[in-house]
């Protein structure tokens, strides 16, 4: 499970883009759309928040998979 925090989708949910990531110098919380961590005032990119997101997608087609792989598991003993 990842730190983020964040918000359905109109996909039904399946990814959730993340709204807050850590800041890369002090590891605090901070929002998406921050310029300057609160706690220690380094400068935010909002790469981290594309960073954020891109292993939300990578963890939600990862579970996409696994589901997939159950559902073909149980059909075939099923069949069998």
């Amino acid at each position: 499970m990842s730190d983020s925090n964040s918000v359905p989708d109109s996909d039904n949910s399946r990814f959730r883009e993340p709204i807050t990531a850590r800041c890369p110098n002090c590891d605090s919380v901070v929002k998406k759309g921050d310029t300057r961590c609160l706690m220690c005032g380094e400068a935010i990119s909002q790469d981290i928040f594309v960073e954020a997101a891109a292993k939300a997608a990578k963890e939600a087609l990862q579970r996409e998979r696994e589901l997939a792989r159950q559902r073909w598991t149980q059909q075939t003993e099923e069949t069998a």
